[in-house]
């Protein structure tokens, strides 16, 4: 009845705010559920931001409007809240039906694939439009609650189909804040998930709970996930940091992978009750035994660049060594990465540059014997490279308990 009779969609007083948490959209949904947001507040969006391009083609002064370079072959959405704002500055009387925030309709904390599905086809085809932030709804998702899971994979998988910009740098929100892209939070958050995943299968293995039936809700689109993988990890884009776990002076998406399921610092979900004995090894286990099934037997090319970027990275965290690359802030409030003191980076590169000499001596034997062996990542991990970095980490005097322990870790058993 409030949309028959041309309510505003928009509440007037967050219209020129920075939140996104007052959308129609996402109260319809709420309150509404999906089939009545897709009969009635859909067509209410599409009906009004048609009169809104016709108000200013009818008021506005002929380059004035040329200036706001509104596309034709689509819905007004991301030049909406210029075009009002056009329209205001030139004296016109905009109704208050046809308000517009400064950000698009895909932006919205609780957008779906059905939802996103339902935008596009009524004609909203801004996927990379800009908010008040500058941020692409993809963006905004990724730095968004991290607590989505799947439902944001998916999201992103959706936005991929549509050839959203994967490399559209994130706008900065602190000084410290490394300069990402969209592809480093799309790995990161990629890494996160299948860490968990991770931990509901040892779970489900200990606890013989109801944890399986999160599992294969999760696991449903687990090859599109791989998919992801495969595209991120083709990707020669890096970020501003500089660290040895990468091959090149920043992270590579790959590397923000390997950072998101490796991340000791998270540890599991709060509900899950680990083993002791499951550590850094198992999980190192598991991912390149993933890493196998889902891709590398089936994108040859990839095998050798990927398990490259692997081994480096795991050879960096087993010597010990400090990273000096950005690291993420997940913090409620404000999610970021942040980057290390310049002066403390080059600091620990210095301390640690004997050590960094190893890493890449080791580096290139890994590499070598990978390729002339032939194995796969997970027998190249449990073989060769378990027993050379076992020999490098019990040749230094006196052996210390930090250096039992990873030998440990390995798998290795040491006699007393």
């Amino acid at each position: 009845m409030l949309i028959s009779s041309d309510s505003a969609l928009i509440q007037p007083p967050i219209i020129g705010s920075q939140s996104h948490l007052d959308s129609v959209l996402e109260i319809s949904l709420y309150t509404l559920g999906f089939e009545a947001t897709y009969r009635v507040i859909i067509p209410a969006f599409k009906d009004r931001r048609k009169r809104l391009q016709q108000l200013a083609i009818a008021l506005l002064p002929e380059d004035t409007y040329e200036g706001l370079q509104i596309a034709t072959d689509r819905l007004l959405d991301q030049q909406a809240f210029a075009t009002v704002e056009a329209l205001k500055g030139n004296g016109a009387e905009v109704p208050h039906a046809l308000a517009c925030p400064p950000w698009t309709v895909y932006h919205c904390m609780s957008l779906t694939p059905e939802l996103a599905d339902a935008l596009y086809e009524a004609g909203f085809r801004d996927v990379d439009g800009l908010d008040s932030n500058g941020e692409t709804p993809l963006l905004f998702d990724l730095r968004g609650s991290p607590s989505r899971g799947s439902d944001l994979l998916n999201l992103c998988i959706w936005f991929s189909k549509k050839n959203a910009r994967i490399t559209q740098p994130a706008p900065k929100r602190h000084d410290n804040e490394s300069q990402m892209m969209a592809a480093h939070w799309l790995a990161y958050r990629l890494g996160n998930f299948l860490k968990d995943l991770f931990f509901l299968e040892i779970y489900m293995e200990h606890e013989h709970s109801l944890a399986h039936l999160f599992s294969i809700a999760a696991s449903e689109h687990i090859h599109l996930y791989w998919d992801l993988v495969i595209f991120l990890s083709s990707l020669s884009t890096f970020d501003d940091c500089l660290c040895s776990c990468s091959s090149s002076s920043g992270c590579s998406p790959f590397s923000k992978f390997m950072q998101g399921f490796i991340d000791i610092i998270e540890g599991p979900p709060s509900w899950v009750r680990i083993p002791r004995h499951v550590g850094h090894r198992e999980r190192r286990q598991r991912i390149a035994e993933w890493m196998q099934e889902e891709f590398l037997f089936q994108h040859h090319d990839h095998v050798l660049l990927v398990s490259r970027d692997f081994i480096r990275f795991e050879t960096f965290n087993e010597l010990g060594l400090t990273h000096t690359c950005c690291s993420y802030d997940g913090s409620w409030i404000s999610q970021y990465f942040r980057r290390p003191c310049e002066t403390e980076s080059r600091d620990t590169r210095e301390i640690e540059h004997v050590q960094l000499q190893e890493l890449e001596h080791l580096v290139e034997e890994f590499e070598d014997e990978f390729e002339k062996l032939g194995q796969s990542l997970p027998e190249f991990l449990e073989g060769y490279w378990k027993t050379r970095m076992a020999e490098v980490l019990d040749k230094s005097k006196p052996v210390t308990e930090e250096q039992v322990r990873r030998v440990e870790e390995l798998g290795v058993v040491l006699r007393k």
